[in-house]
């Protein structure tokens, strides 16, 4: 038994006397990485918070991999805006993202990029759902005028299961295809780097 334990540890150290090894930028980068993304959710999360000021202090060779990590975690954070908490959080995620920033330039552009698609998805929202509101309104219309034939009874629309099924439906469908675009600008924020 003591034979076969030993022969499966000298078969497991000639496997790790195989292994190549890892070049030090690497360590640096695995090692920084995750300091990075702590960087961030602390400047996503307090707002006495300086990036820009914190990166400027670290090692010149980590400085690429710290803004990588954080760099990540401000994309994560930036979504299609639902309401002015979504909106504030994609700015202070973008926000992140100009003190990470190598390119300044090339970033500028890309930001305002998501900020016209989020302003578009908020009209698009808003109109498709003033679309659909006046659909149901018009199909409901007899249903409504029957009701209404009774003192205190309205019927709001907006409020109707169907209705809210619906729109939900609609929604979704709208957001997965601005998600689409949403995710190429991301990938072009990462590219910049």
């Amino acid at each position: 038994m003591d034979d076969r334990i030993k022969s499966a540890f000298e078969k497991a150290m000639e496997r790790a006397g195989q292994m190549q090894e890892v070049p030090a930028w690497e360590l640096a980068r695995a090692d920084n990485l995750p300091k990075g993304r702590m960087m961030a959710v602390r400047f996503l999360n307090g707002q006495d918070f300086d990036l820009a000021a914190d990166l400027g202090r670290q090692d010149r060779s980590l400085r690429p991999y710290l803004a990588e990590g954080a760099r990540e975690t401000f994309l994560l954070h930036i979504g299609l805006p639902a309401d002015d908490e979504g909106r504030e959080a994609n700015r202070r995620a973008m926000n992140g993202l100009v003190a990470t920033a190598a390119d300044k330039g090339a970033l500028a552009e890309a930001l305002g990029e998501l900020e016209y698609l989020f302003d578009y998805y908020g009209k698009v929202l808003d109109s498709t759902y003033q679309r659909l509101k006046a659909n149901f309104s018009q199909r409901a219309a007899g249903a409504k005028r029957k009701a209404e034939s009774r003192p205190g009874m309205t019927i709001d629309v907006a409020r109707q299961p169907a209705f809210l099924e619906e729109w939900s439906r609609t929604r979704a469908q709208l957001t997965a295809q601005f998600e689409e675009k949403l995710n190429e600008v991301k990938q072009a924020i990462r590219e910049i780097g």
